[in-house]
This record gives C-alpha cells, sequence and structure tokens, in this order.
C-alpha cells in the first residue's frame, strides 16, 4: 500500500511538472548567462546572455548542496 502511494505521488510531481511547462514554456526553457556575484556558497547571481529576457538579473540557488553560510578558511 505505501510503495502505491509513493507511486501516485510520483506520479502527481511529474503531472504538475508537465502543466507547469506547457503554462509557461520561457520559464523552463534552457539559457545562459555570465556569473556577476557570489551571494552565499550556495546561491550566486546571473545574468542572462541568451534568451528572451536578456539582461535581467536572477539568483541562483543550488538544491540539495550543504555549505556553511559563514565561508571559512577550507580547503574545497
Amino acid at each position: 500500500m505505501d510503495q502505491l502511494i509513493g507511486y501516485l505521488v510520483d506520479a502527481a510531481r511529474w503531472l504538475v511538472i508537465l502543466i507547469l511547462t506547457l503554462l509557461h514554456p520561457e520559464a523552463y526553457s534552457p539559457w545562459q548567462g555570465r556569473v556577476m556575484e557570489i551571494v552565499r556558497p550556495d546561491e550566486f547571481k546571473v545574468v542572462r546572455t541568451t534568451g528572451e529576457r536578456l539582461g535581467d538579473t536572477v539568483n541562483v540557488r543550488l538544491y540539495g548542496v550543504d555549505t556553511p553560510l559563514v565561508i571559512r578558511q577550507q580547503p574545497f
């Protein structure tokens, strides 16, 4: 029963992603940019260099990266 619920949750998640992609395709299309500022170890500001919103600044946050908020003298 738990496995069936897991499959249904995964199917619902992919359905939401599909609907959002169909409603706003420009938000989910690939684009390129240049990093302008590192805000935190897992977040940086990027200026778009391609796409419809050329020149817009976007905050990009890395998902699943565990970094300390205080930058210390650490290798890597």
